[in-house]
């Protein structure tokens, strides 16, 4: 590895700014500007190049990391709604005592069905809006889905259909954030620092235990 050094009008030009710029072949170089008091270190060498670690980082990392809620949460209280009296007499009507076991089969893996076709697209939109903006729609589409459940009962509704509408949407957004999430977070950290700020399987499952 070379180092060069480059003294006032020695080893560059002086543009209008009062910087130095420095013509190097060696891709592997650092270059090193001495400007007056202060001392500029770069490298061509764009592959090693890193972000930095710092409390924003992890804080930011934090905040992301619970969209692994949303796919926690929805996969733990359908246990709960499935065996409530009132959910069952909406459903299947005042004789029943359960739901049967193909609403049920329907209701508990439309999720994963929209999750599915929700991290299909991600990947897409996220290029073109890029990481955050994608985790932010992620959000809104999970909280469209809650709305069309929790309108389940109204008059004039199918009960049924509403829940199963409501879940396929909100799988969507939680396609969206499976997806994106640890990609944005791998993204905005070093190497070093990624497992530490991967708090997605954590928040995953710890909302798994809390609605039961």
């Amino acid at each position: 590895m070379s180092r060069s050094k480059a003294s006032r009008g020695k080893g560059g030009n002086r543009d209008a700014s009062g910087f130095i710029n420095i013509e190097m072949t060696d891709e592997s170089a650092i270059i090193t500007a001495q400007l007056g008091d202060h001392t500029i270190t770069a490298t061509r060498d764009v592959d090693h190049i890193e972000a930095p670690v710092s409390w924003k980082a992890y804080l930011i990392c934090a905040f992301a990391s619970f969209g692994g809620i949303f796919f926690g949460y929805d996969s733990g209280y359908i246990n709960g709604v499935l065996g409530s009296s009132i959910f069952i007499t909406a459903v299947e009507g005042p004789a029943a005592t359960v739901v049967s076991d193909s609403h049920t089969s329907l209701i508990v893996s439309i999720l994963s069905c929209g999750t599915f076709f929700g991290a299909l697209v991600a990947g897409d939109v996220a290029e073109l809006i890029g990481r955050k903006w994608t985790v932010i729609i992620g959000c809104f589409v999970y909280l469209i889905g809650i709305i069309i459940q929790m309108i389940l009962g109204a008059p004039g509704t199918d009960p049924l259909g509403t829940i199963v509408a409501g879940r396929l949407v909100a799988g969507f957004g939680v396609g969206f954030e499976s997806a994106i999430v640890i990609l944005y977070m791998s993204e905005i950290v070093s190497t070093s620092a990624v497992g530490t700020c991967n708090c997605t399987i954590l928040t995953i499952s710890l909302p798994l235990i809390v609605p039961s």
